[in-house]
């Protein structure tokens, strides 16, 4: 790939004109907002926040601080947000002069992921395989048995299918799910009081005026006996809106591209596309992103990276990171409970941009054909890093070659241009 700005850009397109497709199919949409200085062209009062919908045209976006607009994929996701599966009063009717006064996402993700603790989902590349959605992106494999349990045999049924341009972006890394037990972002109704369980396990009462504020589905509060929350610690009652639990995009202001410290990074535009790659295959390069100091010179010293894609941990069997021919670290594995890879003490001097690689090697006996991974940037000196995230390379049916040359009878001597030596 030559440009992955570029791509990132087609990548965006194509989401935005699958999601047309698919909005065709319903109706009209979105409302209200705080308002922030107008764009020219747009309503004054338009602001974070708000959803918009060119007038005539089927997609709906939702808007940051920035006013940069973000694709709803499919009318599932946008329901995911709001009380009701009614479109109608919840958006902002504007103008193509407008949409095109704005700005998109300027870095990929470009859509709004599905809303935690909702529909359960399934990815195209394995369709039978269900997943749950937890908080910050992440999906969980969820056994039919406790899907229907946790979620009803109606949203058990009707998992929705994420699409091709937003899969990437999901976050494979939630642990496997196959006991009745409420995981992280899930609504849920016991012994009559409701709660809202967090990523750390602990259950959050909340109010009626709670659940309106935070326009939470009734259809989305599960019942469950209190064997599925046993052990589960008490959280802060939720009484109003709560922008981690209901934003529909990150709400910073505009933000410059990620740090990490006094690290940015920033996705290389030679990163690789997406390829097939043979089974046993050493020295494939996943990613290329630039690591520079925010202001000055900088060290870097810890890099986390984030295995993404359809694939396994134990897939490979080291990682590393390069810098041209020059390998800076020592091989390391994927963790298998966070499918994170973790380099300390790179010491790096960096007195201005740097494009590094991140490397692998695969499983001579685990990455079989068919498996998919991809890495991510996601903490540069401790501090966390998005939007640098690597194309999904897919393990092809055919491996390594190997040559062996089998030496038998003598050597003799030769004369340049001889014929017929051996």
């Amino acid at each position: 790939m030559s440009d992955v700005l570029k791509l990132g850009k087609k990548v965006f397109s194509i989401g935005v004109a699958f999601s047309t497709m698919l909005w065709s199919v319903g109706a009209s949409f979105l409302a209200p907002g705080l308002a922030m200085a107008a764009v020219s062209g747009c309503p004054s009062s338009l602001a974070g926040g708000d959803m918009v919908k060119v007038t005539g045209a089927p997609a709906i976006y939702s808007l940051d601080a920035g006013l940069r607009y973000y694709y709803f994929a499919d009318g599932d996701v946008f329901k995911s947000y709001n009380m009701d599966g009614a479109y109608a009063g919840k958006y902002t009717s504007i103008t193509s002069g407008c949409l095109n006064a704005l700005s998109q996402a300027s870095q990929a993700p470009y859509h709004v992921f599905m809303r935690p603790g909702t529909y359960l989902v399934k990815f195209i590349a394995d369709p039978t395989q269900l997943y749950a959605v937890l908080p910050n992106k992440v999906v969980s494999k969820i056994t039919p048995v406790a899907a229907t349990s946790l979620y009803g045999a109606t949203l058990a049924g009707m998992a929705k299918t994420v699409g091709l341009s937003e899969s990437p972006y999901y976050l494979k890394s939630g642990a496997d799910i196959n006991t009745v037990m409420a995981h992280a972002g899930m609504w849920v109704k016991v012994d009559g009081a409701t709660s809202y369980v967090t990523s750390d396990l602990k259950l959050r009462p909340v109010t009626a005026a709670g659940l309106t504020a935070n326009r939470v589905n009734p259809m989305f509060v599960h019942t469950l006996p209190a064997s599925a929350v046993s052990g589960y610690g008490q959280g802060e009652q939720i009484t109003a809106y709560e922008s981690g639990l209901s934003d529909r995009v990150p709400m910073g202001s505009v933000t410059p591209p990620p740090t990490g410290g006094s690290v940015t990074a920033t996705l290389s535009s030679a990163t690789p596309a997406t390829q097939s790659i043979p089974q046993d295959a050493t020295g494939v390069v996943f990613l290329k992103f630039v690591a520079k100091p925010a202001s000055g010179t900088a060290t870097l010293n810890d890099i986390v990276l984030h295995r993404t894609g359809l694939g396994a941990a134990n897939d490979f069997a080291n990682v590393y990171i390069y810098d041209g021919d020059t390998r800076l670290t020592s091989g390391r594995t994927v963790s298998s409970d966070t499918n994170k890879v973790t380099f300390s003490n790179v010491k790096l001097n960096l007195t201005g941009p740097k494009e590094l690689m991140v490397v692998a090697d695969l499983d001579t006996t685990n990455a079989v054909s068919g498996d998919e991974s991809g890495f991510a940037v996601v903490e540069l000196n401790g501090t966390a890093v998005s939007g640098v995230v690597g194309n999904v390379m897919r393990v092809g049916a055919s491996s390594v070659s190997s040559v062996t040359v089998d030496n038998s009878g003598s050597t003799g001597s030769f004369r340049l241009g001889a014929s017929e030596a051996e």
